[in-house]
């Protein structure tokens, strides 16, 4: 089993290869509290979790390390994709278009096994909920006015 110090190494070496804000790591062992993903470990287990005031919004467990990995990056690359998508937004275009292509490339990045599994859970939403194009706001629109 990994331990906690070497859980840190691990992250922010693949943090720098995508160049993660600081503030999108989890915290080790020292929940914050405040919605800051943090990781423990205990009999074993790996557990990754975020407590906000009292509510735990994340709340996982695995024996895998590379499991663990993935949680942590799936979460670190969507926030990135989200600001990415907000500074090169398309009119008329589903956000989750460009987030989710963005979010694939980061990961691809990391491993490219992380790649296919988050390409995997994207298809389960979009089968769900297909890209909505006609919902963006289009400042073409507006210019008339």
């Amino acid at each position: 089993m990994v331990d906690l110090n070497e859980i840190q190494t691990k992250v922010e070496l693949l943090a720098k290869l995508i160049d993660s804000p600081v503030d999108q790591l989890p915290t080790y062992g020292n929940s914050r509290g405040d919605g800051t993903p943090n990781i423990d470990i205990g009999g074993g287990t790996y557990y990754y979790t975020a407590p906000d005031r009292g509510v735990m919004s994340i709340n996982r467990q695995t024996q895998n390390i590379d499991e663990l990995l993935y949680w942590i990056f799936k979460d670190i690359t969507f926030s990135m994709a989200v600001w990415f998508e907000l500074e090169n937004r398309i009119n008329d275009q589903d956000a989750r278009r460009l987030i989710f292509s963005h979010q694939l490339g980061l990961l691809k990045t990391l491993d490219t096994n992380w790649f296919w599994k988050a390409k995997m859970e994207i298809a389960k939403i979009l089968q769900n909920c297909p890209y909505d194009d006609s919902s963006g706001v289009s400042l073409q629109k507006y210019e008339k006015y």
